[in-house]
């Protein structure tokens, strides 16, 4: 489900595990519950978030769960 809100290049650079925690922030999993059902630490889940958002150019879990930075735009006029 989560692959298909990303554009191929974003789809591309986010590692399988990070698709998987913007699956789980989409459907509100804090980090605590995110580090529990993956079986990693809390550490570890805030560092991926870090780098999903680096690579979706979002600033927050709130604009990653909202979907921006991982909707496709290639179709919109600039």
């Amino acid at each position: 489900a989560t692959e298909e809100l990303l554009p191929a290049t974003a789809h591309c650079r986010l590692t399988p595990k990070e698709q998987q925690i913007v699956g789980m922030v989409r459907e509100g999993a804090c980090n605590k519950r995110i580090a529990r059902q993956l079986d990693v630490s809390l550490s570890t889940v805030k560092t991926h978030l870090r780098n999903i958002f680096a690579k979706t150019h979002v600033n927050s879990r709130t604009e990653l769960a909202a979907g921006l930075g991982l909707t496709d735009h290639r179709d919109a006029q600039y």
